[in-house]
């Protein structure tokens, strides 16, 4: 059935507005999807800035020395006002490699890590497999403990033999690109 375009006027000229879309021809289910991805994401970064205030870093000044990052992108992070895409790898690598970062905030970023790697936070096959790539060294190497490593081979999605498939072949060289 065609729905007729209406008419609208614009300056001096007539321009044809697009047709208005009925329920029927809606069927993009993936913005509430998407909604959910990043509320879940948004969630996670809020629980480790309330790990921070737990443990008793309650300034900003703490919190961004506990994190390894300037004042700035402390307040980012901490305040929620990230992009949309989430925390980058290299903000995540500098944070694993701060000393005085409390345990339990370096566990919830490698459960971030590992959610984002999942796709639990959107993006394509190919970004999470840049990401996790990037982080999986970080990782590896601060916990030293070959549960983690163990748990990486079997349960990482950027491993061939867990998702054998197209993104398997070549993709891996140009993820460390």
């Amino acid at each position: 059935m065609d729905v007729p375009a209406t008419r609208v006027r614009s300056g001096l000229k007539n321009i044809a507005a697009p047709p208005k879309r009925t329920e029927s021809t809606q069927t993009r289910p993936a913005r509430p999807v998407i909604a959910e991805m990043k509320a879940r994401q948004s969630a996670k970064i809020r629980e480790l800035g309330q790990v921070l205030i737990d443990v008793g870093l309650r300034s900003l000044d703490d919190q961004a020395n506990a994190l390894g990052l300037p004042r700035s992108t402390a307040w980012t992070i901490l305040k929620a006002c990230h992009k949309s895409y989430g925390l980058s790898a290299a903000v995540i690598e500098r944070m694993l490699r701060s000393s005085k970062l409390p345990p339990r905030a370096r566990t919830i970023l490698v459960e971030y890590v590992e959610e984002k790697s999942f796709g639990l936070y959107g993006g394509c096959r190919k970004q999470q497999q840049r990401f996790a790539v990037r982080l999986s060294n970080t990782i590896a190497s601060w916990s030293g403990s070959y549960e983690t490593q163990r748990r990486g081979r079997e349960e990482m999605p950027w491993r061939c033999s867990t998702h054998p498939g197209p993104m398997c072949q070549g993709e891996m060289e140009n993820a460390h690109s």
